[in-house]
């Protein structure tokens, strides 16, 4: 999958919400980030990418401005922490630095799970079992606590269902 960056037009193309350069910017000094600082590009792209993608689940205000448009952003009836509205036609800086929080989590989680790999995670004598690690990461990744916190205000409260 190509690696194509949200312009503020609505693209239907788009796979992520964040730029590398952006991403290096923003943990740029973040003695946190290491992980970060370590990747290659092509990581920071895949990490990028999903992290947009699991930004996707989140419940915002607003609307699209194109039906066609791949991600969430941009969006008209997004209103800022000042009370005025965000223009409609640019990624909003909050939601590029969430999806770079979410992208660190990624490369952290990931590389987590393959330092697992091939680690046994259990071991029966009797019978002999062995089980190993699961290395997979998941398509869609929970929402870290800094990304969720950033995107707070935008988000629409999950309404109740009604039997």
């Amino acid at each position: 999958m190509a690696f194509i960056v949200e312009d503020g037009t609505g693209r239907s193309d788009a796979t992520s919400l964040a730029s590398v350069e952006f991403a290096d910017a923003y943990f740029a000094g973040n003695p946190f980030a290491n992980a970060w600082g370590a990747a290659d590009t092509a990581r920071k792209q895949w990490a990028l990418m999903a992290a947009s993608t699991d930004l996707m689940t989140l419940n915002l205000e607003g609307w699209p401005v194109s039906v066609n448009q791949a991600l969430m952003v941009p969006r008209y009836g997004l209103v800022s922490a000042q009370g005025g509205l965000i223009a409609s036609t640019s990624v909003p800086p909050i939601f590029a630095a969430a999806c770079c929080e979410q992208a660190l989590a990624r490369i952290v989680s990931d590389r987590v799970q393959a330092q697992d790999q091939g680690r046994v995670s259990s071991l029966t004598m009797g019978a002999t079992s062995v089980t190993y690690a699961n290395s997979g990461s998941s398509s869609v990744a929970p929402i870290t606590e800094a990304a969720r916190r950033m995107l707070a205000r935008f988000e629409l409260p999950l309404m109740a269902m009604r039997a």
